[in-house]
């Protein structure tokens, strides 16, 4: 069953150019206008009027509805697919599919016994109805949908936010025009000669081509609700366009060199002790650093930043250079010719079978700059092009940015560790997830430092008002009187002014076993994550209060947390008593 997003959302419609008006709304609405930008932004359901259509929504795009279960529709199709796999079956065992007769007849007379139990256990279902098919609601979605846009919440995706078309197209279009980085090619180039030349160059280096997937990528914007002033991100959208498998097949050779690149700043750790890669996929490596710092009951500070405009300010050529260098660094590196790219993964290779899309460093690095020269894309039947920055959307586009800052991080640490060793020593604490920047016991030298480190067109902020407490990822950071760090679970959705979704109902149309699954990794994420009983009881009471609320039984989420303290351990980390802390 497909969710409820693609008959809730029309953003990805309203800026690839609708037909519906554009006309304000707004004064019929005033209690949900925000007031920094006087027309309706907000993720308040309670704008809806309609209670089904309000209720739908509460639980977010991620819900499926619940339907109807036809069992003899279900039962056949269950044998009509096994009958369909027979005589493949057969000719991959070279065996006569006559053989695979008996097997089948008893197979569908087992599925037919168990559909009849299924009849008897629930002779009396429940008739689903589909919001979706109440008249009245779907009159008031296609009201909203006319004059407003339905999209999802920056870092809480699983919310709906319902802002005005009128407003939410002219700030697109406004960021596109103030943007130094983004130009307004509409005049200068047509859209089928672009595809011409991307679909003639992804054929050039191997790569196939679906001619009928002729679109350019669009920009959409979602709301940052847990900002004090409301702001926006601004994504590109590759998603079904002509440059997508050249994007794909970069992606996977990057994420390759990246690896290449852990390897060799693991073995001039292991030579020099300067940590030269600060570059992090997760908040695993700063735990680490923090149980380390906490064995010696050494915390002093910790420093947060922020590249405010790594997307948009970071030259091309700077990120061409950068690539350059990483690129044939970890060639030479790994001694092997070429990267091969597969489906899913990618493999350093001397040779490869035809028909295989494999990169050497020459053209690895003619992809990239190709990619870099043709950010195009559309708002409406506006062209743009971003000359300037990494387009927020592509595939590659965290390996781009990851691997150009390590270039300059790691310019400056082969610069300055011989002449100022204790410098980079203080730094070897230091981890980014792409832009964002976290610095342990550092003494302030990334602060002082980072405009030798950095290019002049990135600006880096401070994010922590005081150096004994942060907010990292998913992590609330604080040094204790005992001067060590204590962790506890940080979530930004915490500061948004309405009742957020986390996580599904369980009347959603889903097996209850994933759904009570999610039960499971989260306690297990929080017992990871917090260093204390204390920071750890009070979000998995939390968590547990919230899914109740959601339909979930408490006597089986006690047993799914009994059975996580005693398979992770948890009573040596945080006690005995951590066992009791669901007991009523």
């Amino acid at each position: 069953t497909d969710n409820v997003s693609k008959k809730l959302f029309n953003y990805n419609n309203v800026v690839k150019g609708d037909t519906e008006p554009l006309e304000c709304k707004c004064h019929m609405f005033t209690d949900f206008v925000n007031q920094d930008c006087g027309h309706v932004v907000t993720g308040d359901v309670n704008f809806v009027k309609h209670d089904a259509l309000r209720s739908l929504l509460e639980k977010g795009p991620s819900y499926k509805e619940p339907k109807t279960i036809d069992f003899d529709k279900n039962c056949n199709s269950v044998i009509d697919n096994v009958k369909e796999i027979l005589k493949p079956w057969s000719r991959k065992e070279k065996i006569d599919s006559a053989c695979l007769n008996g097997w089948f007849n008893e197979f569908s007379d087992i599925v037919k016994k168990n559909t009849e139990a299924l009849k008897m256990k629930y002779p009396k279902q429940l008739k689903r109805k589909s919001v979706f098919s109440n008249d009245k609601a779907c009159e008031e979605l296609a009201f909203i949908r006319k004059y407003f846009v339905l999209c999802p919440v920056d870092k809480a995706t699983k919310n709906v936010a319902i802002i005005c078309k009128h407003y939410y197209l002219s700030d697109i279009i406004q960021e596109c025009q103030s943007n130094e980085g983004i130009d307004d090619v509409s005049r200068e180039h047509e859209v089928r000669d672009i595809n011409r030349d991307i679909f003639k160059f992804i054929e050039d280096v191997g790569i196939k081509v679906d001619s009928n997937i002729d679109i350019l990528p669009h920009m959409f914007s979602s709301p940052k609700f847990h900002k004090p002033i409301l702001k926006f991100r601004y994504v590109i959208s590759y998603a079904n366009c002509s440059i997508k498998p050249l994007a794909v097949k970069i992606s996977l050779a990057l994420k390759a060199v990246y690896s290449e690149i852990c390897r060799y700043t693991n073995m001039l750790f292991k030579v020099t002790g300067v940590n030269r890669n600060w570059v992090i996929l997760n908040n695993k490596p700063i735990l680490e650093a923090l149980d380390k710092i906490n064995d010696n009951s050494l915390a002093r500070n910790i420093q947060t930043f922020d590249f405010s405009t790594l997307y948009t300010n970071l030259a091309h050529k700077d990120i061409k250079d950068a690539l350059k260098f990483t690129v044939k660094l970890a060639f030479r590196n790994n001694r092997k010719k070429f990267i091969a790219v597969y489906d899913k993964g990618s493999a350093w290779v001397n040779s490869f079978r035809d028909g295989t899309v494999a990169f050497d460093e020459v053209k690895l690095i003619k992809c990239v700059e190709f990619l870099l020269d043709n950010c195009y894309f559309k708002v409406g039947e506006i062209l743009y092009r971003q000359h300037i920055g990494v387009p927020i959307g592509i595939n590659p586009g965290p390996y781009i940015a990851n691997l150009t800052l390590w270039y300059f991080e790691n310019s400056f640490l082969d610069s300055t560790y011989k002449s100022r060793y204790y410098i980079v020593k203080k730094l070897n604490n230091t981890f980014r997830l792409i832009d964002d920047i976290t610095t342990l016991n550092s003494d302030g030298y990334l602060e002082e430092y980072f405009k030798l480190i950095y290019p002049d067109s990135l600006t880096l902020n401070k994010e922590n008002e005081v150096d004994s407490a942060a907010n990292v990822l998913d992590l609330d950071i604080s040094i204790n009187r005992e001067g060590k760090f204590s962790c506890r679970v940080y979530d930004k959705r915490d500061k948004f002014g309405f009742k957020v979704v986390k996580f599904q109902p369980l009347m959603s149309n889903q097996a209850s076993s994933v759904l009570y699954g999610t039960y499971c990794s989260q306690v297990v994420r929080y017992s990871r994550i917090c260093n204390n009983v204390v920071a750890f009881s009070d979000r998995v009471l939390k968590f547990t209060d919230d899914l109740i609320e959601l339909g979930f039984r408490r006597d089986r989420l006690s047993k799914i947390y009994l059975s996580v303290v005693k398979r992770h351990g948890l009573k040596n980390k945080f006690g005995i008593g951590c066992g009791n802390i669901l007991m009523p």
